[in-house]
Order: structure tokens, then sequence, then C-alpha cells
């Protein structure tokens, strides 16, 4: 095995000097470079490709990647180039990778059509995934090793097109690796590469490196040649078109008929309604102006749609389920009377003219508490897509609204909702026992686009979910929540109740979609005990705990999980106060059941009740006080006053709290010192859009006896972004359409901000703390260096360490490590359930194969050949967690 210096690891990163006036300055980053100096690491031997490689061609005429038409003068530009034979690499200029992939998959769809009309396959294009590639190797030697393995593994007779990802990977100081070089003066072989905005504009000062390429800018923004806005259709699928579990049944059983979400690339396809008429389905209803149909098929009849090249994606019409002191405990009761520091005469906050969509199991239409001061009804419309009858016979509806924005006026009104003066809009997608399908919730949602203009509906609470299988990409709701958050409603959903097993074991990784979309506002579910002290407050044990564990599947059979931070912050959940249904079905000795007072009638009845499903509301009301106090706000500048805000909960990690939990008054004061006169939708990056002459309130707040410090950051899917600047500055990701994330730079392995997304005086942090209750994630740390890489891929391609939770993927494990034997086994304080994942007391619902290597549990429990360095946890035949990360056979990241 050969041995390199750490310094040829230096020299051959791409220079910081390049990126120095691009990147924001990361200290740590540029401490752990120098550390590496002097240090020395092995060089793993490539046998095999296949892991980071994708044939695009081959899934192009197996019908596996959908016709985007919108992309057509992008690919047509690349076939030309391609079949001219430049000299010159196309290079893809834009901040969006996902797009970039989508560019290339059509110029692989157009090669693979002119190739059939000519009778022949004269190209093949292959993807080579960067990060997946690193984060095997951990080097950039091993990663650029692994490009030559996939470069001589092909014969002269074919003609390849390769797509090198991440052209990052393949800078040196000095110029172009010796590896791209070497490739582009194969005469049987073209390369098309991508890169960042930022690193191009870097790249671009150096005049030869310059002119080795021909640069297309992809992004919308950048260049005419996009075609992406004139488009309303999504086109961020990823991986094969049909669901796992759907997979599995064409093999056990595809005469099986099945209701499905059917995504096709056209509705309205003669060949698709052909084949739904031969193979026997029937369609049961199309989504609104959506290429989706709700059909009724033997499951053997999505192989031959899928063949044909007709679908987006198919899944299961899969199950839906629903997943008092809170005015004071959240702070709304003192926001209220708030005044904005420039318009001091503004009245008090309480939702007033902001419309709050409830999708749940309908709402009890003759409740005191939706009534207004009039007693006239704030409920506005009331629409039903199950198979149920009107009304809320179930009650779980009812107790959402009432949190969201009930106005009881009983006992004082002390069990208002947070924004009480609200409108509410009921759309019942669950039925009278509190069950739905996928295709109730996509009307549903589908109902409130189209309507939400009409009823001024600016939130949307989700107290429900379903099993998350698919990535956030494919899944259905996801991808039609993406369509509301685009049009400027927030979208608010519970994480999900499967934070414990039956006797009291963390599990994580069980979030519910679509609270796995990074576009919606996920909330976890956190104990006041009662008491409006925040002091004591603390995680639920039953709240569902991230990363998220959708995965899509390439088209080499790799699962690709999302692996998400999630939720992005919590909120009262436990043993809530809020109105109850007439109609509900509860005996009147019913524990949840509040004792009525003298004069308290059966339409003023109470109850209790837990869950996510009650803490999702409470930020659902919050939002809409923000709205009220700022209506120009996006949906993802709720997102970040919500994060900024929050109070970090001690002992908690951000699996378990996302940023923290909810504080109302501080959201609210920050949101009266911004601008009404700007469009954030469409504000420049780095614009001030805090008032004139007006100062950042302090970051922390006193109420209910309490006083604590904001998080002062916000969570951007695999890192967390801090600096005030988030307040005084316009981002570029706030603006509809965008998600923090698109504002990471994937600098070999590492992150960074992207220049043209984020404003300066920012900083990245990309270690997984267990809170110590300070601001900006301080705390101790679960893994050091933290870093979490592109695509979805963590440490290791899956390994976190948190409360001694191993979580994943690991490449040299396959998909998951289970410990033990195949029945499961206690480790330590831990338990295994199902096919998860133990490590230490926590658990992981997912995947798994047998590790035999040998693994150590906690605070040095070994289990087979494992060995203990320092404080850190190693996992398998290297990868330690704690004070740096060790990768392989010795490659050290850290220190």
């Amino acid at each position: 095995m050969m041995i390199l210096k750490r310094t040829g690891l230096i020299k051959k990163a791409l220079s910081l000097a390049l990126f120095a006036a691009l990147l924001f300055p990361q200290a740590a980053l540029t401490a752990v470079l120098a550390a590496n100096e002097g240090r020395t690491y092995s060089l793993p031997s490539v046998t095999t490709a296949e892991d980071f490689t994708a044939n695009l061609s081959e899934m192009a005429r197996n019908g596996r990647l959908a016709r985007n038409d919108s992309l057509r003068s992008q690919a047509a530009r690349l076939v030309n180039l391609i079949r001219d034979k430049n000299p010159k690499i196309p290079l893809l200029v834009t901040d969006d990778r996902g797009l970039s992939i989508e560019i290339v998959e059509q110029t692989a769809l157009a090669l693979s059509q002119q190739n059939n009309s000519n009778g022949q396959r004269d190209f093949d294009v292959l993807r080579f995934d960067t990060a997946s590639a690193f984060s095997k190797y951990r080097s950039l030697a091993g990663s650029r090793n692994a490009f030559n393995s996939l470069i001589n593994a092909q014969t002269n007779s074919r003609q390849l097109v390769v797509f090198v990802d991440d052209l990052t990977l393949f800078l040196d100081r000095d110029g172009l690796a010796p590896e791209i070089s070497a490739a582009n003066q194969n005469q049987s072989l073209r390369l098309i590469a991508a890169i960042s905005l930022a690193a191009f504009q870097a790249l671009s000062q150096n005049a030869e490196i310059r002119d080795r390429f021909t640069t297309i800018f992809a992004d919308d923004s950048e260049s005419n040649l996009s075609e992406l806005s004139k488009s309303n259709k999504y086109n961020g699928y990823r991986g094969e078109s049909i669901s796992p579990d759907l997979k599995e049944l064409l093999v056990s059983n595809p005469e099986k008929r099945l209701n499905l979400v059917l995504q096709a690339k056209d509705a309205t396809s003669p060949e698709l309604r052909r084949l739904l008429v031969l193979g026997g389905a029937k369609i049961i209803a199309k989504i609104g102006n959506d290429d989706t149909l709700i059909i009724n098929a033997p499951v053997g009849l999505v192989s031959k749609l899928s063949s044909r090249g007709l679908l987006n994606y198919v899944s299961p019409d899969r199950q839906t389920l629903r997943a008092g002191h809170v005015e004071t405990t959240t702070g709304a009761s003192v926001s209220r009377s708030l005044q904005s520091p420039v318009r001091a005469n503004d009245s008090q906050l309480d939702g007033s003219g902001i419309g709050i969509a409830i999708l749940d199991s309908g709402l009890d239409q003759n409740h005191n508490g939706f009534k207004d001061s009039n007693g006239n009804s704030r409920i506005r419309a009331s629409v039903n897509f199950t198979d149920g009858g009107s009304g809320d016979v179930f009650g779980h509806g009812t107790h959402v609204a009432g949190l969201a924005a009930g106005n009881s006026g009983i006992r004082g009104g002390a069990f208002r909702g947070i924004a009480p003066d609200a409108n509410l809009i009921s759309v019942k997608v669950l039925n009278d026992s509190g069950v739905g399908q996928t295709s109730w919730l996509l009307q549903g949602l589908d109902w409130v686009l189209q309507n939400s203009q009409r009823y001024n509906i600016r939130v949307v609470n989700l107290s429900l979910g379903t099993l998350a299988v698919d990535s956030w990409r494919n899944d259905p709701i996801c991808v039609k929540v993406k369509e509301l958050t685009d049009a400027g409603l927030v979208v608010i959903a519970a994480a999900g109740n499967l934070g414990r097993t039956s006797d009291g074991r963390k599990v994580y990784g069980s979030i519910h979609s679509p609270g796995i979309s990074p576009y919606v506002i996920t909330v976890g579910a956190s104990n006041s005990y009662g008491s409006d002290n925040r002091a004591d407050d603390s995680i639920t044990t039953y709240s569902s705990r991230g990363p998220t564990r959708g995965f899509y599947t390439t088209a080499s059979g790799r699962r690709v999980y999302d692996n998400i931070i999630k939720p992005d912050l919590v909120a009262p959940g436990n043993k809530l106060i809020s109105h109850r249904s007439s109609q509900a079905s509860l005996s009147a000795n019913d524990e949840r059941i509040l004792s009525r007072q003298e004069g308290e009638t059966e339409n003023d009845a109470m109850m209790y009740q837990s869950g996510t499903s009650m803490s999702a509301p409470i930020v659902s009301g919050a939002a809409a006080l923000l709205l009220e106090a700022n209506p120009r706000l996006t949906p993802g500048m709720v997102r970040m006053l919500l994060q900024y805000s929050a109070q970090p909960i001690p002992g908690a990690n951000p699996f378990e709290q996302g940023a923290g939990e909810l504080n109302i008054e501080g959201a609210i004061r920050l949101a009266l010192t911004l601008r009404k006169d700007v469009n954030f939708a469409t504000a420049s990056n780095g614009s001030t859009i805090v008032n004139a002459g007006i100062s950042l309130p302090a970051p922390q707040s006193n109420f209910a006896d309490s006083s604590f410090v904001w998080s002062q950051q916000i969570i951007a899917e695999y890192a967390f972004v801090h600096g005030n600047a988030l307040v005084l500055q316009q981002q570029t990701v706030y603006r509809p359409g965008k998600k923090f994330s698109d504002g990471l730079l994937y600098f070999n392995g590492r992150m960074g901000l992207i220049a043209s997304q984020y404003s300066g005086n920012l900083s990245l942090g990309t270690s997984i703390n267990s809170s110590d209750g300070g601001a900006l994630g301080s705390g101790q740390a679960l893994f050091s260096t933290g870093v979490l890489i592109g695509d979805g891929v963590l440490i290791g391609d899956g390994v976190l360490i948190g409360d001694g939770v191993l979580i994943g993927d690991s490449q040299a494990r396959g998909d998951g490590v289970l410990i033990g034997d195949s029945d499961g086994v206690l480790i330590g304080d831990g338990v295994l359930i199902g096919d998860g994942v133990l490590i230490g007391d926590g658990v992981l619902i997912g995947d798994s194969s047998i590790n035999a290597d040998g693994v150590l549990i906690g605070d040095g429990v070994l289990i087979g050949d494992g060995v203990l360095i320092g404080d850190g946890v190693l996992i398998g035949d290297g990868v330690l967690i704690g004070d740096g990360v060790l990768i392989g056979d010795g490659v050290l990241i850290g220190d």
C-alpha cells in the first residue's frame, strides 16, 4: 500500500488562496488544513468504480430518465459540443448541483434518442459521483484514483462521455489535476464538468485554466439559456422510478392490486392512457393541474410503465396518520403587546386576517372557540376529501385547530390558541377513524394551493404523516408541499411520535413524511411539565428524531439517504388542553376530558392530548403572528426567525431539538424590526432588511420567570449558519423555491458558504453537539468534525455518533450495521428494534446488514476486533468519531 505525505494532500487540494475571496473565512477549516502538514495517510487501492458511477445512457434506454423540455436548450448545446469534438471541456456553472445533474441526464436522453434513430449506440454518458468517492476515501488522491479506475476500466471501442459533477475535486493550485488533463486527451473520451458559481469566479482568475473550458451558465439567474423559470413542472426526481416497497411486491406478488400514486411525465399521454386501460388500471383521481394520477392497478403494471419511460415516480397510496398554559410558556401572550419600533400605533398581534389551513380530521363547526368576538364563525371554508362524513367525529383536527387559533373565553381565556383571531380553513384528509391516504392528502394540498389567495391562506398545518420511505425528492407529498412553499405558503408538519420503543429506548432516524422535506418546518415535541417557567423544559421521549432516512436508489443499486438534520425546532406537545369536538366519541369518564364548570356547554368542551401533532399547530399559530407583523415575509424568513430566536435545550442534540424550543416573543421582536417596504422574494443578496436607525434586540428573552439566550443560528440541512447578518441582511436562500442548503459549497469533502447565496459576516458550524443551553450550537461535541458531505452522504457514508448512536449505511458495511445476532441484542443500555441499527442508548429504524468486524459502543464497550482510541468511538475497521474522524485504514481527518 502506497504511503503519501499529508503535504501531498495539501498540495493536491484546491488552493485556499483561490477561494479566500469568495468563501467566507473559517478558522477551523484553516486550522485543520494546517494541522495536516507532515502527516501521512494510506492511499487505498481501487478495483472498481461502480460505487461512484451512474450510467445515464443506460438509464435513458431503460426509460428511467424523465424528459424535461425546460432544459432542452442546455442539453442541445452539450450534445453539439460533444459531437463536434471540441477540445475544450464543457463546464456547467451553477449553485444548484441537482440542476447540473439534470441537464446532463437530459443530454444523455437526447444522445440516446439520436443513437436509436441512427441504429447505433455511439455514446455512453457516465456520471462520476465525486461526493461518494470522497466520502469513501477521505482524500483527494484516493478519489482521483477512483476516477482513473473508471477511465481505465473502459474499452477504447466505446465512445464515452464522463460527467464530473464537482470539478473542485480536480483543481490544484497549479491548475487542472493531471487526471483530468490526461482524460481529456483520450480520443475516445469526452468530458463534461460542473462547478459552483463561487468556484468558477475563482477559477476564472487563472486565464490558462479558464481557456480550457466552454462555459455554460445553467442557473436561470445567471443565463438566458435556462428555461426553468418558464416551467412550473417539478424536475428534481432522483434515482429509480419505482419505490422500494413496490419493487419488493413486483417480485413477491405482481398480480396484487393496489391504489398507487403515479407521478407521470405526461398524464395526458395517449400511450400512458392506452397502457393503463390494457393493464386493467382504473383512474381514481387526478391531482389538480399536476401530472399525478391516483390509480388502482396490478402492481406488475408499473414495471411496464417504467420501462416505457412514462413515469417520474410511482409509489403506493400509503396510509397517513395523525401523528394549556401554551400562551404563557411560548411567549405568545407577551408578544401580543409588543410594538413595532417604527410603528408605535400598531394593534396587538392575534393573527387577524391570516388564513391557517388545517389538514386533519375536520373541525367542529359549532365550537365556541372558533368564533370571533361578535360570535361569528372564523372557519372560512370546509372541504372533505375522505370517505367519511363532514365534521370531526375523531376529534383530532378540532384539538389541533384550537392550539393554533382557538379563541375560547372560558376560564379567563386560559385555553386560547396562539393566533386567536386568525381565520381557519378546514381540509379533511383523515377519516372518522383518524386515518387517511396519501391521495386524500395530495388532493387536499392541491385544493389549498388553488384557493390560497381566495382565503389568504398563508400557513398550512400538517399534524399528520406517513412512513418515510422515498427520498423527499421523489416522495409525492414532499413534491406537492414544495409547490406550496414555492407559492409563498408556510408549511408546518409534525415530526412524528416514533422517538422511543415500547420500553422507553431512544429511536433515531424516524421523522415522518412530509416532515422529511427541507422545504417544510418540521416540529418536534418538548415537555413543559405544566409549568410556565421554561427552565425545566426537555424533549419528550416520544418525539421523532432525525436525521431523515428517506432514500433513492442509483442506477448501480446504491441507496442514497437524505440524512437531513431534523426537526427544525420543538414546541410544547405534552398533555396540552385544547378544544374537544362535540362529535368525538369519548366516554364521559375518559381521563383526557377536562371536566366542565358551571356555565360551560358542550360547545365549550376541552380535552388533553399529547404528541408532535399538538406541537405543530403552536408553531403554525406563531407563523401567523409573524406574517401579521410583516406580511412580506417569505417561508424561508419565517423559518429563519423561528430558528434564530429558539431556546437551545440543555442536553438535547440537533436530531432531537433542531435549533431549539419555540420562542414566539423573540421571533416577534425580530420580525418587528424588519422593513415592510421590501419585497423579500426578490431582494438582492446582502441588502439591508432592518428598518433604518433600528438596532437588533439583544439575543435573549425574559418572560414567565425565565431568562435564556437565543440559538442565533439556522439549520442548512447538513450544517448550521451563524451570525446576526441572518437578520440584518437579505439572504438569497430566503427566496421562495430556495432552501438553506442551496448556499452550501462542498469543497473537497468540506463545506463553505456561497457568496451569491449568503451575505458576509456569517460563519458555518459543522459540529453536532449536545447543547449546553448556550448560543451558536455550543455544547459537548458528539462527533468533533461534524462534516456532512453532499448528496446526503454523512461521514463514512452515514456514520453519526450522538448519545452513542450509530446511524448509517456505512460504505464499508453495506446499508446499515446490525450489532449482535439476527434477533437483536442489547448493547450497553440500548435495544435493537426490527432491522435497525443499535448503538448505546439509541436505535435507528432502517435497513441493516450484519457487521462482524467489530464495533465499539459507548464508553469503551468493545464488540469484536474494534479498537478504542482516545475518547473517540471506533466503528468497524477504522472509523473514529470523537477527537477526529478516522476513515478506512488510517486516513485521519481532524486532530
